[in-house]
């Protein structure tokens, strides 16, 4: 994706930890180690992989002892490790996982025997830290028509011979017409131009801060260390203030809001969640059912893989035009940060599908110091979906198709769903 300069830009800013490589950063307050204050090997693996292409020897040492690290003291593949102990306490951490085995695999075919298949052949390019320096060996490696034993000695990233079946080569590539049992042999030229990794100091995001839309303004509590917060619109830098509240007038409507915390000190904070601006919405109740508090509507509707899988209802449109969809729901299966118990539900419009809703988990909550993962009461708003409209009625579909299944084994996957809001976008 990054042309060659950007990827050397990338890799000069981007942090390193004793560890390895942040998953995120900077770290929030706020999350618990998952995706935040982790390092995944397969995204180390990454890393080593573009270093080694870029040839930074230094940096695709740090990665190959991080990944070969956890692999020996935890006695399999990880999927994940604490940032900063390197050791284990992230809220799912599954072991034997498949993108890290994937990830220590790679290591042996793209770094250390440097493959790089083309279309018309195989380019090798061996990158070996003089850390690991040792004779690399693969035996009866498939290549289309031909079995290939390759064998890499020394260490740098400069080619000095390549042999093929023990004739010298001018480059080190074969051809994709190659058939039969072979062997390639790579002569590096021990020579490295390593130096030492500097660490990066861990730093924290600003909390992100919650705002609402009150009346003619938007509203926000303080974050701790903020000197001031900016509102973008539209994915657009509109405005910065010291204050927590900002006047709304000159704001177009169904304006995309977001706003993020900065300082002098601390690493800005993320963005919010966005939310449009004074929509001219239409609201869509859904069900009856009343046993669990929270819902705006006359009721809300519980759906499951084998329960009320079509929700249907009519919405008569007023003007032709571009609206945004979306759901109140919630959905009481755990925590998002460590289920994968999200609802999925296809919209379609008249018969015709129109999207995909995304109804993460929001059960998780806090009473008397004790987690309650089976909290039904704790409502939010799904994606967006932007779908045009024709004047008149339009029938809609909330349904459970086959492509709607998740990850979980138990085949868990619901939501209960309040209303459907239907806003007017600016054509």
């Amino acid at each position: 994706v990054s042309d060659t300069k950007q990827t050397a830009q990338i890799l000069k800013n981007k942090p390193n930890y004793p560890f390895g490589t942040p998953t995120l950063y900077p770290q929030s307050n706020t999350l618990a180690p998952y995706h935040n204050e982790s390092n995944w090997p397969f995204i180390e693996a990454f890393q080593a992989w573009i270093s080694a292409r870029e040839g930074q020897i230094s940096q695709t040492s740090a990665s190959i002892a991080s990944l070969y690290r956890q692999a020996s003291l935890f006695l399999t593949n990880r999927e994940n490790m604490i940032l900063n102990t390197g050791g284990l306490g992230t809220v799912i951490n599954s072991g034997r996982q498949f993108w890290s085995v994937a990830g220590n695999l790679a290591i042996t075919y793209r770094v250390f025997l440097g493959l790089n298949f083309q279309t018309n052949g195989i380019l090798f390019a061996p990158t070996i830290p003089q850390n690991f320096a040792s004779s690399k060996i693969l035996k009866g490696f498939k290549y289309r028509n031909a079995e290939l034993d390759i064998v890499v000695e020394g260490f740098g990233n400069k080619v000095k011979q390549t042999f093929l079946d023990g004739k010298l080569l001018e480059k080190p590539f074969i051809g994709s017409n190659l058939k039969g049992k072979h062997e390639v042999k790579i002569v590096l030229e021990n020579q490295s131009n390593e130096k030492e990794v500097v660490f990066s100091e861990q730093k924290f995001a600003l909390n992100t801060p919650q705002f609402y839309l009150k009346n003619d303004k938007i509203e926000w509590s303080p974050v701790i260390g903020a000197d001031e917060y900016e509102i973008w619109l539209d994915g657009k830098f509109y405005a910065k203030t010291i204050e927590n509240q900002y006047f709304t007038h000159n704001f177009k409507p169904n304006s995309i809001i977001n706003l993020k915390a900065t300082s002098s000190k601390y690493p800005e904070s993320y963005f919010t969640s966005a939310v449009i601006f004074k929509p001219q919405t239409d609201t869509v109740d859904t069900g009856i059912e009343t046993e669990y508090k929270g819902f705006k509507g006359k009721g809300y509707t519980s759906t499951s893989g084998e329960k009320n899988t079509k929700i249907s209802f009519e919405w008569n449109c007023k003007q032709k035009g571009k609206y945004a969809i979306n759901l109140r729901y919630s959905n009481g299966n755990g925590s998002n940060s460590q289920d994968n118990k999200c609802a999925i539900r296809s919209l379609l419009v008249n018969g015709i599908k129109k999207g995909t809703f995304v109804l993460t988990q929001r059960g998780e909550k806090w009473a008397q110091s004790t987690v309650i993962r089976e909290n039904w009461e704790t409502w939010g708003l799904s994606n967006y979906l932007i779908v045009e409209m024709d004047a008149g009625k339009n029938n809609f579909n909330i349904d459970f198709l086959n492509e709607d299944a998740n990850m979980n084994k138990e085949k868990i996957n619901e939501a209960f769903i309040d209303q459907l809001y239907v806003t007017k976008l600016n054509n």
